[in-house]
Parts: C-alpha cells; sequence; structure tokens
C-alpha cells in the first residue's frame, strides 16, 4: 500500500472514529430564531429599498433560513437593484447562485470577480455572472459571509460547517447575498451598478450579520 493510500486509510478511520463519538452524544442544533435583518435599513446614502419576498416554492425550499429580498434604487437608476439574503446554518440551504440560475433558464454569458469595499478599509472578492435568458440580460454579483469573513465559494464554508459540526464545536450562521440588475446602458455600467450597491450596503451587513448570536451546539 503507497503512503497516499495508507493516508487515505488514515483519514477515513478518523473521520469515522469522530462519527461514532458524537453520534453517541446525538448532537442537535438548538433552532434558529428567524432573522428580522434590524440593522439592514430600507434608506442609506442615495439609497431607496422597497420590500419584496422569495417566491413560494424558494421559501418552501429554505424553510430553515432567514430571507431578504428587497429592491433599492437611487433617484439616476432608471430601473432598481435586488438584494437577496439567505441566511442559516443548514448546509442544504445554501447552492451557488450560478447552479440556481441555471435551473431557472438563466444561461451564463461571462463570470468574473469584483472588488468591494469591506467597510474597514480593506476589500474582498464579489462574483460577477452576466446571464442571458430570451435575449435579455441580467447581472448578478454575488458572495458568501460567515464568522468576519467574505468568500467567493461555499465549499470552504460547507467543510469548515461539517468539521466544527463533527467535533460538537458552535456552529455559526452563514449569508449568501446575491445582487442583481438587468442590462440596459452596458455590462460594465450594470456592474458598476451593482459594485456601488455592495459597497453602500457592507456597512449595514456586516452590522447585521456580525452581531447576530450563534448557535450553539
Amino acid at each position: 500500500m503507497s503512503k497516499i493510500q495508507l493516508n487515505a486509510v488514515a483519514v477515513t478511520l478518523l473521520l469515522l472514529a469522530v462519527l461514532i463519538g458524537n453520534r453517541s452524544r446525538e448532537i442537535t442544533l438548538t433552532p434558529v430564531p428567524q432573522s428580522h435583518f434590524e440593522n439592514i435599513p430600507l434608506k442609506f446614502g442615495e439609497w431607496i429599498g422597497r420590500d419584496s419576498q422569495f417566491d413560494e416554492s424558494t421559501r418552501q425550499q429554505l424553510p430553515s433560513a432567514s430571507l431578504l429580498y428587497r429592491f433599492y434604487e437611487r433617484k439616476t437608476d432608471i430601473v432598481p437593484s435586488g438584494m437577496a439574503i439567505v441566511y442559516a446554518t443548514d448546509l442544504g440551504d445554501f447552492h451557488q447562485p450560478e447552479v440556481c440560475l441555471e435551473g431557472q433558464g438563466l444561461k451564463t454569458v461571462s463570470k468574473g470577480i469584483a472588488r468591494i469595499k469591506d467597510g474597514k478599509g480593506g476589500t474582498f472578492d464579489a462574483v460577477t455572472l452576466v446571464t442571458e435568458a430570451d435575449y435579455q440580460r441580467r447581472v448578478f454579483l454575488f458572495w458568501f459571509y460567515s464568522n468576519g469573513e467574505a468568500s467567493t465559494s461555499l465549499g470552504s464554508y460547507k467543510i469548515r460547517i461539517l468539521k466544527d459540526r463533527l467535533m460538537g464545536k458552535v456552529v455559526r450562521r452563514s449569508a449568501m447575498i446575491r445582487l442583481d440588475t438587468p442590462v440596459l446602458d452596458g455590462e460594465e455600467e450594470a456592474i458598476g451598478r451593482l459594485v456601488q450597491l455592495a459597497n453602500d450596503s457592507v456597512p449595514y451587513l456586516r452590522a447585521q450579520f456580525d452581531e447576530e448570536a450563534v448557535v450553539t451546539k
């Protein structure tokens, strides 16, 4: 047996030992109180928002998540921009937006990275997607946020949450933030509009998520 095979066996046995040990303790999660997103205002800077909601099918698929869906616009905007937030600990509540959008019939035309101000003097990466359906294009910008850190990939969060659950540690809630707007005056203009909305809203998003209580085992 090679070293690689031995290492794989050792890791598998370790995971099994952890699983058996934790199963005997019957790990359970305290029900998560629904977040009402009090720290994310309807009006900030030049933006004015109005509440909307996810469709019934989406709400049924995300029963344990706190959901926020709003439209924000400025006086200079021709159309509003959407803000969708899924906030939960259940791994099943989270999917990469590319997958969900393709399931809704939106074809990804291009994908990129935008730099967003983190509200503390630095920046973080967010994903930009240009999608198309029935010859109409729409731009999406999204990122994940948990425990003070932003990420463009859900995979790292799922691994960390799984590890914490296996070890019986505190499991913190994570958020998916997704902004969207139609392409009217060009893709760069649409992306710029979402980047500005992200930059202006991040301080309020951080205030909301950083102050939320953790979920204890």
